[in-house]
């Protein structure tokens, strides 16, 4: 990594960056955000050869073994090399001090009382991407910069650029991520990378439990403007999801928002008032709660991270965020209770007993 793009990422930040707390203090005082703090750049540190985490050299001169090759959660801490300093109090951190990572529906979604509040617990949960699919699919589909001894993160974030959005949510310049096809820059940090861009006047930040709408609690009427805080996840998500995941246990895919009717695919004529208009109504189109107004734009895209969270979950499969449109979801079973949970934070419409998802998924066309 370039020292410029690097001093301003997250990690290589001076007053926040990181600081391996073994290496903070005398006689080795190494400044916060140097390199060594993650990477054994030497054999030896002051004349002491230090033991390799692993017992043996790990692959880019990292202290610890990128990935452990776990085929599955529950994860230990040394499973993940991020999960030495992103743990919080879920383990012993190497990182001083130590910090929070809550999840997408804490974090934008402001529902406080959501958790876990570490990387390492998010993939713990149930529901999780799995590090060891995640470096299989990379290794193959994105060859070109992720090797085999690449760490599973690595393919959605770039170590070396991220930034810190838990602390700027309404500050797409502060975006963490950077997409497989284009490792060496953020992703959402310019004005073509946005949930704007990609649905121009047709993407409406969902409200946010503590008030306003997502990402930062911004007026819900400024449709534009919020969007233009949203990274265009779309995009981002599409260029795994676009392939076809059925090797790897995912069913519907692969996923075209271009085809989905929460995405593109314009919404059924009808009958059915827009959001605001109460719990009646009859035709095709599901009625619709606020923010969301079909009399004011008729066709909604939504983004990925409306519904589902990126690390993991506690509902039974499918990443399920525990806060969506303002409220809570609780999706522990494949039941129609469960799944209304989520689907009632946005439709009114309740028109069976039988599990949302059997009728209603991505790529079908309901």
């Amino acid at each position: 990594a370039m020292a410029g793009p690097y001093l301003d990422s997250a990690h290589g930040n001076t007053g926040y960056g990181v600081l391996r707390t073994s290496l903070s203090t005398v006689p080795y005082d190494y400044a916060k955000g140097n390199c060594a703090h993650c990477h054994d750049q030497h054999a030896s540190i002051g004349g002491v050869e230090p033991e390799p985490d692993s017992g043996n050299a790990s692959p880019f001169c990292l202290f610890g073994d990128n990935f452990s090759g776990a085929i599955s959660n529950p994860y230990n801490q040394p499973d993940d090399f991020c999960f030495y300093c992103h743990c919080y109090v879920d383990e012993v951190s190497l990182q001083t001090p130590i910090f929070t990572n809550y999840d997408y529906s804490h974090t934008f979604g402001g529902y406080s009382s959501s958790t876990p509040a570490s990387i390492y617990a998010a993939f713990n949960q149930t529901s999780y991407h799995n590090l060891y699919d995640i470096q299989d699919f990379a290794e193959i589909n994105f060859s070109s910069f992720f090797k085999s001894g690449s760490n599973p993160c690595v393919a959605c974030h770039n170590p070396h650029l991220a930034k810190r959005n838990k602390e700027n949510p309404g500050d797409p310049g502060y975006t963490a991520i950077s997409r497989p096809t284009a490792h060496t820059e953020l992703w959402g940090d310019s004005t073509e990378e946005t949930m704007n861009d990609y649905a121009p006047s047709k993407y409406q930040a969902p409200y946010r439990h503590s008030g306003g709408c997502e990402p930062d609690g911004g007026t819900c009427s400024n449709i534009i403007t919020q969007a233009q805080k949203t990274p265009d996840y779309v995009t981002f998500c599409q260029d795994c999801h676009s392939y076809n995941m059925t090797g790897y246990g995912l069913s519907h895919t692969p996923i075209n928002w271009n085809t989905d009717k929460h995405g593109k695919m314009p919404r059924d004529s009808g009958g059915g008032g827009g959001g605001g208009g109460g719990g009646g109504g009859g035709g095709t189109q599901p009625i619709i709660k606020p923010p969301y107004d079909v009399n004011a734009t008729a066709d909604y895209v939504l983004s990925c991270l409306d519904c589902h969270e990126p690390h993991g979950s506690n509902s039974y499969k499918y990443l399920i965020r525990k806060e969506v449109n303002g409220d809570i979801t609780n999706v522990a079973a494949d039941t129609h209770d469960d799944w209304k949970t989520l689907c009632l934070r946005c439709h009114y419409r309740e028109h069976t007993n039988q599990s949302c998802p059997n009728c209603h998924y991505h790529g079908h066309n309901f």
